[in-house]
C-alpha cells in the first residue's frame, strides 16, 4: 500500500517560555504541559490577572487541542514586592475561631497561627490587587504568544518521534494481517483434509461408509464458524483510516483512540473464531501492537 505523507502531529507534553516588553512593562510566561483528555488550563501569578483569564484561556485554546497546562505569569518588578499580613482580616478569623472554641471545645482546642495565615485574604502582596496597566496587559499577551510558539515547537519535535513509532507499529500490524489473510485462504482445505483423515480412521473397520455430502456439510459449517473475512476487511479499513488520520492536519489523538479500540476488537474476534494456531498467533501479535499503539496515543494531541 502506498503510504500517505503524514502531517505533523504533536505530543501533549512540553515546556515553553516567552518574554515580551511594551513600554516600561515586561512580562514573562512559562507553560508546562502534560497529558489530559481535554484542555485544562491553570494559571499562577502574583499579579491581578483575574479580569483577563477568560481571554488568556481563549488564546491558549486556539493553539492547543489537548493537554493540561500550568501557566505561570510574572511581571518585572511585581514579583519582588513584599508580602504583608492583613491584621484586620486575621483578627476577624481569630474572633470567629474563639467563638467556635467556646461552643465546641473538643474540636477547637487551640488556634494554629500558621494555619490561620493560610486562610484567604490574610496574606497578600502589596500590589497584587492593583489592576494591570495597558502596557502590562499587552506585554502579557505577547509573552503568552511567544510561550505558546516555543511550547508547540517542543511538542512537534516530540511528535516526530511518536509518528515514527506509530507508523512502524501500523506497518507491523499490516504485515501480520496480510499473513492472516493468506493463511485463512488455505485454512478450509487444511480443515477438510484433517476431518476426512480423522473420519476415515474411525470408520476404517466399520461397514458403514461416509456420505460425501454429509462431510461437505460439516466442512461448510466449520468453515462458516471460522470465517474471518469480514474482520480482516474491517481491520484493513481501520489501518487505512489510521494512516489517513495521521496524515491529516489538526488534532488526531481522540480519533486515533477510537480507531485503535476498534482494531483491538477485530483482533480479539479473529483470535476467538479461528482454530488455526498460526492465525491465532498472528492475531495475538496484532493485539500486542494495538495495545502499544493505544499506550502511545495517550501522548498525542
Amino acid at each position: 500500500m502506498k503510504k500517505q505523507q503524514a502531517a505533523k502531529i504533536r505530543s501533549m507534553t512540553g515546556y515553553g517560555r516567552g518574554v515580551a516588553q511594551i513600554g516600561d512593562a515586561e512580562a514573562s510566561v512559562e507553560i508546562s504541559a502534560t497529558n489530559h483528555r481535554y484542555v485544562n488550563v491553570n494559571f499562577r501569578s502574583r499579579a491581578n490577572i483575574d479580569p483577563h483569564t477568560s481571554e488568556l484561556e481563549k488564546t491558549i485554546k486556539s493553539k492547543i487541542g489537548r493537554g493540561s497546562l500550568l501557566v505561570r505569569i510574572r511581571f518585572a518588578g511585581k514579583d519582588s514586592s513584599e508580602a504583608s499580613i492583613r491584621k484586620d482580616v486575621l483578627e476577624r478569623y481569630i474572633a470567629q475561631v474563639e467563638e467556635l472554641r467556646l461552643e465546641q471545645p473538643r474540636f477547637f482546642d487551640k488556634a494554629d497561627g500558621y494555619r490561620l495565615l493560610r486562610l484567604p485574604g490574610v496574606c497578600s502582596e502589596t500590589d497584587e490587587g492593583a489592576p494591570l496597566s495597558e502596557d502590562e496587559v499587552g506585554a502579557m499577551f505577547a509573552a503568552l504568544s511567544n510561550a505558546l510558539g516555543a511550547l508547540n515547537v517542543v511538542r512537534e519535535k516530540e511528535g516526530e518521534s511518536l509518528l515514527t513509532d506509530l507508523s512502524t507499529r501500523i506497518d507491523s500490524i499490516e504485515a501480520s494481517l496480510a499473513d492472516v489473510r493468506a493463511i485463512a485462504k488455505e485454512a478450509v482445505t487444511i480443515i477438510r483434509d484433517k476431518l476426512v483423515a480423522r473420519v476415515n480412521a474411525l470408520l476404517e473397520d466399520a461397514p458403514a461408509k461416509l456420505d460425501s455430502s454429509d462431510l461437505a456439510k460439516e466442512i461448510a459449517l466449520i468453515a462458516d464458524k471460522g470465517d474471518i473475512e469480514e474482520e480482516i476487511t474491517r481491520l484493513a479499513h481501520h489501518l487505512t483510516d489510521a494512516r489517513g488520520t495521521l496524515a491529516s492536519a489538526g488534532d488526531c489523538g481522540r480519533r486515533l483512540e477510537f480507531i485503535f479500540q476498534e482494531m483491538l476488537r477485530e483482533a480479539n474476534t479473529i483470535a476467538s473464531k479461528q482454530l488455526d494456531v498460526r492465525i491465532v498467533k498472528k492475531a495475538i501479535d496484532i493485539k500486542t501492537e494495538v495495545e502499544r499503539l493505544r499506550e502511545q496515543i495517550q501522548n498525542v494531541e
